[in-house]
C-alpha cells in the first residue's frame, strides 16, 4: 500500500481518534508520573505544529481538552445514596455492578442476584479506582431491591436459559464452547479448549469479535434484507454483551449502510475512527481493554494490507487465498501488543484460520438460530445433533495438528518497541519524511538503556515471577509454586531463576525482602509492600498492587517509586 498518495489518512475523523486515545492515556499515566505524562503531551503537539501547523493544531488541542474532560467526568462520579445499577459479575458474596457505564466492585452481594438483574441500592461507597479497568470505587451494599426485568435482563436470562438446555443436551464443555462462540457467554468454558486455541492461533473465536458480527450480518441480510437486519444485529450485539469489537463492527456496518443510502463513498478508516470516538465517549478506560485494542488493530491492518496481500497470493485459490490475507493482515499491527501481554507468539493462526475456522463459523450460525428454536424441540435436537458432529470434527483436527503445529515464540517485551519503530519509520518514510530513517536507531538507544538501566527495576509478570534488573544484572524470583520457567527465561533473558529468598541486595541501597507471600521493597527511606499473592496484609506500608493489573513495572529512581 502506497500510504503517501492514500487521501483517505487526511480525514479529520483519524486525527480526533487519536486524540481520544491520547487523552485517556495520559489521564490514566498522570496519576502515575506527572512529569512524564506533562513530557508526552507537548511532544505529541510540538510533532504536530511542526508538521500540520498552527491551525490544525489548536483545533486538534480543543478536542484534546473535551476528550480528557469526559475522562474525568467519567472517573469523578461519586454514586448517590440510593443508586441503581446493574449486576455485570457475581462471586459468592462479591461481585461487579455497572453505574451509569461506570464500574464498582460490590461487596456483601446477596446469593440470589443473578448477572443481569437492575437494582435500586443503598449503602457505602469509597473511591478506589483503577482507570484501566474503569472501576470508580468499591460499594457495599446494605439494601437493594430489585427492579422488573427489562429488556436486558431478559437478555441475559435467555443466554442462561439456551446454555443450560444445551449443558442438559450435550454437556459443560460442548454447551460453553457453543454459546462462548455463538454469543460471548462464557461460562465453563474448558481451561484446555482455551490453550490448545491459543496455540494454534485462534483464540479470537471464542470471543464476540468483529468477525463474528459481520457473519452474521451477512446472514440476516440474506434472509431479512439491510433495514431489518441492522436492527436484529442491534439486538445481537447487546445479546452478546455489547463487547468492544462487536460495537465497534455494528458502527461501521451502520456507517457502511448510511453511505449507500446517501451515495457516500465509504471510508473504512474514517468509519473506524468513529467507531473508536464514540466507544471512547462511552467507556475511555476501553484504551486498555484488550479486545478493543486488537479488534481496532486487526481491523485497520486488513483495510491497510488485505488487498495487497491477495494479489500477491494470486497462486491460491480465491478461498486460500483470501483466508491468508486476512490473517496475515490483521496480524501485522497486532503483533506487537500480543507481544506486550504475553510475551509470546503463535505461528499457527494461518492453519488454524483455514482449517477450524469454517467449522466454527457453522457452530456460530447453528448457535445463534437456537435463540428462535430453542423451546422447538424436533428443531433443537436435529441442531444440537450437527453440533455435536461439529465440535466432535473440530475436537480431531485441532489434535492433530496440534502434533504438526509450531512451538509458541516467546519474546521480551522491548521487542515490541523496536517492531512499533520499525513500521512508524515505513509509514513515515513512505510519506515523504526520509529523516524517520533514524527512528529506529533512537528506539535501539531507548531499549539499550531499558535492558542496563542505571536504576533498579523490578517487573512483575502474571505467570508467577518478579523480574528484577539493574545496571545489566538479571535475575528472577518465583512467586508462585509452580511456572513456565521456559518460558519465564525466555521473555526475560535471564538463567538466574531464585524460588526462594529471605531478603537480596539491589545495589547498595535496595533491598527486597519476603513478607508472607508477599514481598517487601525498601529503600534508603521507604518501604513498599509488593502485592502478589492474595493474602491480608496487616501492616501500614504503601501498597504497590501488581495484582489489579494496571502497574507492571516500578523503577527505583532517587528514593522515589515511578509506577509503569
Amino acid at each position: 500500500m502506497n500510504v503517501r498518495s492514500d487521501k483517505s489518512f487526511n480525514n479529520p475523523l483519524i486525527y480526533i481518534f487519536i486524540i481520544f486515545i491520547l487523552s485517556s492515556f495520559i489521564y490514566e499515566l498522570y496519576s502515575k508520573n506527572k512529569l512524564l505524562a506533562i513530557f508526552y503531551v507537548c511532544s505529541f503537539f510540538a510533532f504536530l505544529l511542526y508538521f500540520k501547523g498552527k491551525y490544525i493544531t489548536l483545533i486538534l488541542m480543543l478536542f484534546f481538552i473535551v476528550a480528557l474532560n469526559n475522562n474525568i467526568c467519567f472517573y469523578r462520579y461519586i454514586p448517590n445514596g440510593f443508586e441503581e445499577l446493574r449486576i455485570i459479575e457475581v462471586n459468592n458474596y462479591y461481585g461487579k455492578g455497572d453505574v451509569k457505564g461506570r464500574i464498582v466492585n460490590l461487596s456483601n452481594v446477596d446469593s440470589n442476584l443473578e448477572v443481569g438483574n437492575k437494582l435500586i441500592v443503598k449503602g457505602k461507597f469509597s473511591e478506589n479506582h483503577n482507570k484501566t479497568k474503569g472501576i470508580i470505587g468499591d460499594y457495599k451494599i446494605e439494601e437493594y431491591r430489585v427492579l422488573k426485568s427489562d429488556f436486558i435482563d431478559k437478555l441475559y436470562k435467555r443466554r442462561r436459559y439456551i446454555y443450560e438446555r444445551i449443558e442438559n443436551k450435550l454437556g459443560k464443555r460442548k454447551a460453553a464452547l457453543i454459546t462462548s462462540v455463538s454469543f460471548g457467554y462464557k461460562n465453563d468454558l474448558d481451561k484446555d479448549h482455551r490453550e490448545l486455541m491459543s496455540s494454534l492461533g485462534i483464540s479470537h473465536a471464542i470471543s464476540i469479535s468483529g468477525l463474528h458480527l459481520v457473519l452474521i450480518y451477512s446472514v440476516l441480510k440474506l434472509l431479512l434484507g439491510s433495514k431489518l437486519s441492522l436492527i436484529v444485529a442491534l439486538i445481537y450485539v447487546m445479546f452478546s454483551g455489547a463487547s468492544a469489537p462487536a460495537v465497534r463492527a455494528y458502527i461501521m456496518i451502520v456507517i457502511l449502510n448510511l453511505g449507500n443510502v446517501v451515495k457516500r463513498n465509504y471510508n473504512p478508516l474514517a468509519a473506524l475512527s468513529l467507531a473508536g470516538i464514540v466507544l471512547l465517549l462511552m467507556k475511555p478506560y476501553y484504551i486498555y481493554n484488550l479486545g478493543f485494542v486488537l479488534s481496532f488493530l486487526a481491523t485497520l491492518g486488513i483495510i491497510l494490507f488485505n488487498k495487497n496481500l491477495n494479489k500477491k497470493l494470486y497462486r491460491f485459490p480465491n478461498l486460500i487465498r483470501s483466508t491468508i490475507a486476512i490473517s496475515i493482515s490483521a496480524q501485522v499491527l497486532t503483533l506487537p501488543i500480543i507481544i506486550l501481554y504475553f510475551n509470546e507468539i503463535s505461528l499457527n493462526f494461518i492453519i488454524g484460520n483455514i482449517i477450524i475456522i469454517p467449522f466454527i463459523n457453522i457452530l456460530v450460525v447453528l448457535g445463534n438460530v437456537l435463540i428462535f428454536i430453542v423451546d422447538m424441540t424436533g428443531v433443537f435436537n436435529y441442531i444440537m445433533y450437527l453440533c455435536h458432529y461439529i465440535i466432535k470434527y473440530i475436537d480431531i483436527i485441532m489434535y492433530k495438528i496440534e502434533y504438526m503445529a509450531f512451538d509458541l515464540i516467546y519474546f521480551h517485551y522491548t521487542v515490541a518497541y523496536f517492531y512499533i519503530a520499525l513500521l512508524t519509520t515505513y509509514y513515515f518514510y513512505k510519506k515523504g519524511f526520509k529523516q524517520f530513517i533514524y527512528y529506529p536507531l533512537i528506539i535501539g538507544m531507548y531499549i539499550i538503556i531499558l535492558v542496563y538501566s542505571p536504576f533498579p527495576k523490578i517487573r512483575y509478570y502474571n505467570e508467577g515471577a518478579l523480574f528484577i534488573s539493574y545496571r545489566g544484572e538479571k535475575f528472577i524470583i518465583q512467586t508462585k509454586d509452580v511456572i513456565d520457567k521456559e518460558k519465564i527465561m525466555n521473555i526475560t533473558l535471564s538463567n538466574n531463576l531464585i524460588d526462594e529468598i529471605n531478603e537480596i541486595n539491589i545495589g547498595a541501597e535496595v533491598k527486597l525482602k519476603k513478607e508472607g507471600q508477599n514481598y517487601i521493597l525498601q529503600t534508603a527511606n521507604n518501604q513498599y509492600l509488593l502485592f502478589v499473592n492474595y493474602e491480608k496484609i496487616d501492616n501500614e506500608y504503601d501498597i504497590i498492587d501488581f495484582r489489579k493489573g494496571d502497574i507492571k513495572e516500578v523503577i527505583v529512581f532517587n528514593d522515589n517509586i515511578i509506577n509503569y
